[in-house]
């Protein structure tokens, strides 16, 4: 009597692992359950990211009774989106020096801004944030993520400009740069 041949299947093969880094523990200590990371690149792009920021949060209040704090949302500015994370301080100095990185955002007039327009109410009809402004969407608990690369440049430009040092005028005025200046990865800054 022959004996019947057992098929053996291969073992299913493990998905793919994400690699995890030290340097992106700071993703894991934000509060709130439901994640949203928003990645902008252009000016277009952040103030998109504004509106649709402010949307998720309204639509999780009203659809299933969240409050803000439980979400935990990240807007990745880098490339040219990057200038929208700084404060007014720095688009002065960025005007002031007639950096390039100025002309990617312009007020009525057509001069060089010297604020955020994405912080200004002036500018709600012609943006794309409708109206909502970075300082309230960080407001209700959004987190930034600014890239490091890009900030770096900018500093560079503003260095050699005044005739200082990009590194040190970052790290004696990261204050100055953004609104929440925590240092993340060697691309982002949150």
């Amino acid at each position: 009597m022959a004996r019947p041949r057992c098929r053996v299947s291969p073992p299913a093969p493990l998905a793919p692992q994400p690699r995890r880094h030290a340097q992106d523990d700071w993703f894991d200590q934000l509060p709130g359950q439901h994640r949203l990371l928003l990645d902008t690149t252009t000016a277009d792009g952040f103030g998109s990211a504004l509106l649709y920021a402010n949307n998720f949060l309204t639509a999780s209040q009203t659809g299933y009774g969240l409050k803000d704090s439980d979400s935990a949302i990240v807007i990745v500015v880098r490339h040219f989106a990057t200038v929208f994370a700084y404060n007014d301080a720095i688009w002065t100095k960025l005007r002031d020096h007639d950096l390039a990185a100025n002309q990617l955002q312009r007020s009525a007039d057509q001069k060089p801004a010297t604020s955020n327009v994405y912080n200004s109410a002036s500018h709600a009809g012609v943006l794309p944030s409708l109206g909502n402004t970075l300082d309230s969407v960080l407001k209700r608990g959004v987190h930034l993520a600014v890239c490091q690369l890009a900030t770096r440049l900018f500093a560079a430009g503003l260095a050699q400009a005044s005739g200082g040092n990009a590194d040190a005028s970052i790290t004696r005025s990261s204050a100055t740069w953004s609104r929440t200046p925590i240092w993340c990865r060697q691309e982002s800054w949150r």
